[in-house]
């Protein structure tokens, strides 16, 4: 006899008096598949296992997120609170998905998820809902910090270093600075 769902033959073995460790073996998969099929109890306790899980997973995820952006609002300033901070996205016709979901219930790729952060601004709830109402403006002056580009520039200029003004002897040195590069943002 040939089924399709795995649940079906879990419960109609059991039902036929067999442990879990005949159906595990039996079914070729693992005892633990078997009692969540079978055990009420063990069935939920990994369901609130599992929801703890990905509770931590998302909320670790989204701190990633918002630690990339500063850890506040960009418009208020606002730090008190990880669940009052959103991403608002500035052109929402460029929008692939909402990053929230990204987190845990569509996962994606951390590069897809850092990507579609480009597009983003980080603001607390208020703010959020304040844009969407037109009662707030973004300001000109507010950029995303994963698109700013850094600009390096080379320092190559040499110093006079003056030895000891008793014997007024200068003398050329190559500064340990000069090749150091420079980040400006």
């Amino acid at each position: 006899m040939e089924y399709s769902n795995l649940s079906a033959q879990i419960n109609d073995l059991f039902s036929q008096g067999k442990n879990v460790t005949e159906i595990a073996k039996f079914l070729k998969c693992r005892k633990d598949t078997v009692r969540y099929h079978t055990d009420a109890e063990f069935k939920k306790k990994y369901l609130e296992r599992r929801k703890s899980y990905k509770k931590h997973t998302r909320s670790v995820k989204k701190k990633n997120a918002i630690n990339l952006f500063g850890g506040k609002c960009q418009i208020c300033f606002y730090d008190k609170c990880q669940k009052s901070l959103n991403f608002h996205h500035i052109d929402p016709s460029l929008k692939k998905f909402e990053i929230s979901k990204a987190f845990c219930k569509y996962p994606r790729p951390d590069e897809e998820v850092k990507e579609e952060l480009k597009k983003c601004i980080l603001v607390c709830a208020n703010c959020h809902n304040e844009i969407h109402a037109g009662m707030t403006e973004i300001p000109e002056n507010i950029k995303n910090p994963l698109t700013i580009e850094v600009v390096v520039v080379e320092c190559s200029r040499s110093l006079e270093v003056v030895s000891s003004e008793v014997d007024k002897s200068a003398e050329k040195a190559e500064n340990p600075l000069t090749t150091q590069q420079i980040m400006v943002s």
